[in-house]
């Protein structure tokens, strides 16, 4: 509570000429114009993996001598695939660092960074053994606490199918993307909420994705 106190009383209000170039589609004036900016940003790219021509979907997965999709490639290769992928889109001003260094000696996969301010922006697969956990261990208690954020982060969890999808401690396990994507929306705190972002990207082969439902362990 302590640390959001700090965050909003530190808040640096943007001038005018700020906020006509934010409204133009310019350089972000703050953290929050930026992680809006990134929100748009990777709304686009969620949308064009599933709905475009150009087979995106394919860009996250290692493929046979016969260009057949096999395995998912590893993280980090996902996250390179990401920053490429948001550098072709317009981000006036920003630039895309890999593994920035923050507290305890942890790393961001991606920072946003702009003006002095930044926005960290965390990925796991939704196979990860902490991905129930690294939304607040990781994000949350680690990125998201340096000033420079003003608390916006971002969780990106790459959806590779149900059969993936790490269970939570009590044995559910989302069946779909939007499913995974509300129960770990529903771990944040309402004043978390206001500035943590959760986005789950379908990469799988479009059209492959069942009917929605929640797996239980019995």
């Amino acid at each position: 509570r302590h640390q959001i106190v700090n965050r909003d009383a530190s808040y640096g209000h943007p001038t005018i000429e700020q906020v006509q170039r934010t409204l133009a589609d310019q350089i972000p004036a703050n953290a929050a114009d930026l992680a809006a900016l990134l929100s748009d940003r990777l709304a686009e790219i969620a949308a064009d993996v599933q709905g475009g021509s150009s087979n995106r979907w394919r860009q996250f997965w290692n493929e046979d001598s016969h260009g057949r999709p096999t395995d998912p490639k590893p993280e980090n290769s996902c996250r390179d695939v990401l920053i490429e992928t948001l550098q072709g889109r317009p981000l006036p001003g920003v630039r895309l660092e890999p593994e920035r260094r923050h507290a305890g000696e942890t790393r961001a996969d991606i920072e946003a960074i702009c003006a002095g301010f930044s926005v960290p922006v965390e990925i796991k697969k939704n196979s990860h053994t902490e991905l129930w956990s690294a939304l607040r261990t990781q994000l949350i208690d680690r990125y998201t606490n340096d000033p420079d954020t003003d608390g916006y982060g971002f969780y990106v969890v790459l959806w590779l199918g149900a059969s993936q999808t790490t269970r939570q401690p009590d044995g559910i396990r989302p069946a779909t993307p939007r499913e995974l994507e509300r129960q770990l929306k529903n771990t944040l705190k309402s004043d978390e909420a206001r500035k943590i972002s959760v986005i789950v990207m379908d990469v799988t082969k479009p059209g492959d994705q069942p009917a929605e439902r929640t797996d239980r362990l019995d």
